[in-house]
């Protein structure tokens, strides 16, 4: 697999909280949902937020309309109207959300991978399945469904037909998870090709739910690959500033490799 490129920061802020694999089921009110209601009403003024993806749990397209996705933007427009700022990059769930979405929640769309930096630190923000390359069939899937005529012919079908596709396609996933005897977690070959292309920046990602801070070296220089939690029906998120990273709600693992 060719490696993505790691361009120059697109963002320099001082500060900004960091969540992902929230899983909104965002067709019925859910605990999970409040609590993301509540996070957001929390959220200090003029706080950059970035969503790397799986925000929720499935989505058919910008026309699905409902009245928990209202709920939601209201939301959001409120946590705007404090100052804050949202920055967006789609998951493997969520990555039919489109501009029209984007701009009634007014998040900026951000590509996967994208180079940010934060309190002066260097960041790849990355969903974090692209790094999974073990998982040869959903690779393969993600390189189809990511293509705009497939998109565009998804999209065309009558809505009732996409919900039923989605749930299916869910409960699919559900059962292979299932008959794996582990998770599949990330490539770590795949990870140093990474690190070593864009350096000296620090990987940030999501989607395996694992939530650590790895520690490597690099051609003799230290490097670092932060994995972000994922949410069940309380707050789990990440803040980095100028005294640095605190983790909230979640103990990150440390794992050294060699």
């Amino acid at each position: 697999m060719a490696l993505p490129a790691f361009e120059a920061p697109r963002l320099r802020l001082p500060r900004a909280a960091f969540v992902s694999d929230l899983h909104l089921d965002i067709d019925r009110d859910t605990p999970r949902l409040h609590a993301f209601r509540e996070w957001l009403a929390q959220r200090p003024a003029e706080e950059p937020i970035f969503l790397l993806g799986d925000i929720f749990e499935y989505w058919i397209g910008d026309d699905w309309t409902h009245p928990v996705v209202e709920t939601l933007i209201d939301a959001c427009a409120a946590a705007r109207a404090r100052g804050a700022a949202f920055y967006f990059l789609t998951g493997n769930r969520d990555f039919l959300v489109g501009e029209t979405f984007a701009a009634r929640a007014g998040w900026e769309m951000l590509p996967d991978p994208v180079t940010v930096e934060i309190a002066g630190i260097a960041f790849v923000l990355t969903h974090g399945d692209l790094l999974c390359t073990d998982d040869h069939a959903y690779q393969i899937w993600r390189a189809q469904a990511r293509q705009p005529a497939a998109q565009a012919a998804f999209l065309a079908q009558p809505l009732p037909a996409r919900i039923a596709f989605a749930q299916r396609s869910r409960e699919q996933s559900r059962a292979y998870q299932g008959e794996l005897e582990a998770p599949i977690d990330v490539n770590e070959e795949e990870v140093r090709r990474w690190l070593e292309a864009c350096r000296p920046a620090v990987l940030l990602h999501g989607h395996t739910h694992r939530c650590a801070v790895h520690h490597y070296a690099i051609a003799g220089e230290p490097r670092e690959r932060w994995v972000l939690p994922e949410w069940h029906d309380t707050a789990r998120w990440l803040e980095i500033g100028p005294d640095g990273a605190t983790w909230h709600g979640v103990t990150p693992a440390r794992v050294e490799h060699s």
